[in-house]
């Protein structure tokens, strides 16, 4: 019981508001929210209502973002039943909070500076869709590749404009 406090009291109240700012930085600014409610509409039928947008554009990153601050403002060691960690299980436990999202922005940076040109034009690469992510089926591939001919290659619109 003792180890499973430990996990859910990191990476509970820090890996998954990390993970779902991140997740709401992709798809709502880089990848787009517009372009990803295309997507869904493909799939489904019908596309979701705007505040679905905005909820993933500004309010969820904004409130997971005060979550965070306030989680780490208001930090205290983890308890149980009177039972007071040591240093090294209460580093343990940042350990595994780090392990479950330091991954993303690594391999993001990775990819960053893997990518060839000026710091935007390897921003403007990095952030671009894959043009080989395609609907398997393909009378929804036909209608995908008409629906997003006209699309920006990337939805960060400071760095797509000025490369």
């Amino acid at each position: 019981m003792y180890y499973f406090q430990l996990v859910d009291w990191y990476v509970a109240a820090l890996s998954t508001v990390v993970i779902g700012i991140l997740e709401c930085l992709a798809v709502g600014w880089i990848y787009g929210a517009n372009r990803f409610c295309d997507d869904i509409a493909l799939m489904i039928g019908s596309k979701p209502p705007f505040i679905f947008e905005i909820l993933w554009i500004f309010v969820t990153p904004t409130l997971l973002s005060a979550v965070f601050i306030f989680t780490l403002l208001s930090y205290e060691p983890p308890t149980l039943k009177g039972y007071v960690y040591s240093k090294g299980l209460e580093g343990l436990g940042w350990c595994i909070a780090l392990i479950s999202f330091i991954p993303i922005p690594l391999y993001a940076a990775y990819l960053l500076f893997q990518a060839e040109g000026s710091f935007l034009e390897r921003l403007k690469s990095t952030c671009t869709p894959s043009k080989d992510w395609k609907p398997s089926d393909p009378d929804l591939r036909d209608q995908y590749i008409m629906d997003t001919k006209h699309l920006p290659i990337c939805n960060l619109r400071m760095p797509c404009s000025r490369v």
